[in-house]
């Protein structure tokens, strides 16, 4: 008997591209992770006088609710079965499923409902005829000497607030009846020399100095030019393509987008609720704004997805491994899985991106 009728399990594709998977977990089927849900809360409880690991079952049902051991054993059967049934009912799955247990009661069979979304339909334009048309009409980027003349400006200006910080004090106690006047500043900054540069930096001269801030903002200017001429490739291509989004992928990418915006605010010194109140909008009104910038973003990225397969541009699982490595270790609490995907998809588009800038 298959794991589809043993289980009454019937799967459904809904208007979203999703597919939706309900069933019924007999008690035969629970029985069999029954064991190894005891050994989890064996391992993970904390009891005096009795080692992690060696707590005999007796005493975790004691400290454990029927319904919590119920819900642990239905988890780690639906793990086991999720694969099966993907493969048994040859779905291509894209993302990550949404369970939930509809009717779950000890002594009872457990019934769920499996909402995962499909891989999207893409056809793709014809990106290398696009890239290629792009490419030609990138111009140089060009720095002018202005720039860097202002940029330099900027250095002195700062330099002279710095050393006139202590001076200001003093002469303000010096002369307190004029206590309410402005500090005056002058209209052209002192110069730099060779003293100051190595003060503020590994240069030894002024010219050396210069040099510097002259590559960084040729090197920031090109690096904007970059972005701007990825995000043109990536819109033109989208324009010319077909693909149906589930409503899951647009709902994570705004999840995704929420949080990152939620770790701006907080960076700013403030708390989310606190830019909503002053902002005058609610977190619903955010995402409504935002859900077409979330649809765009999710097409672009199966885009490069789907180029990066056609091309064979996935990274090599050295490269990844030792990326992955790299990022756990200045964030231990990191969940490895997620390292490795993000990982993966950040090489795979770099590749994509040189790919397509290397169309001429």
């Amino acid at each position: 008997m298959s794991i589809i009728t043993e289980n009454n399990i019937t799967v459904e594709t809904n208007e979203h591209n999703e597919a939706v998977i309900t069933g019924t977990l007999s008690l035969d089927t629970l029985e069999k992770h029954k064991d190894s849900a005891l050994q989890f809360f064996s391992e993970n409880l904390s009891l005096d006088g009795f080692r992690k690991g060696s707590i005999p079952e007796a005493v975790i049902k004691k400290h454990v609710s029927e319904t919590a051991l119920l819900e642990e054993v239905a988890t780690r059967t639906l793990n086991e079965l999720y694969p099966s049934i993907i493969r048994e009912k040859k779905l291509e799955i894209f993302g990550r499923p949404e369970v939930r247990f509809t009717k779950i009661a000890p002594g009872n069979p457990v019934e769920f409902r499996i909402q995962t979304p499909l891989m999207p339909a893409v056809e793709i334009g014809d990106y290398k005829k696009i890239a290629q048309e792009l490419n030609r009409t990138k111009g140089e980027v060009i720095l002018d000497e202005g720039e860097v003349r202002r940029a330099l400006l900027e250095v002195r200006k700062e330099l002279d607030r710095r050393e006139n910080q202590g001076e200001e004090t003093e002469a303000l106690k010096e002369t307190s009846e004029n206590k309410n006047e402005e500090p005056k500043e002058t209209d052209e900054p002192s110069p730099l020399d060779d003293e100051k540069v190595q003060k503020i930096s590994s240069m030894k001269t002024v010219e050396e100095f210069t040099q510097t801030v002259r590559e960084d903002l040729k090197k920031h200017k090109e690096n904007q030019a970059n972005e701007k001429h990825r995000l043109a490739l990536m819109e033109k291509i989208l324009e010319e393509s077909t693909i149906t989004l589930p409503t899951m992928i647009i709902e994570s990418e705004l999840q995704s987008m929420m949080a990152q915006f939620t770790a701006d605010v907080s960076a700013s010194g403030l708390k989310l609720e606190e830019y909503l109140t002053q902002a005058g909008k609610t977190v619903e009104e955010l995402l409504k704004e935002w859900r077409p910038h979330a649809e765009n973003r999710a097409k672009m990225q199966l885009i490069l997805n789907k180029i990066a397969t056609v091309e064979n541009l996935t990274p090599k699982k050295e490269e990844v491994d030792h990326q992955v490595s790299h990022l756990l270790e200045h964030n231990p609490t990191a969940d490895k899985e997620r390292a490795e995907i993000y990982v993966e998809t950040q090489l795979a588009n770099a590749s994509v991106f040189t790919y397509l800038e290397n169309q001429k």
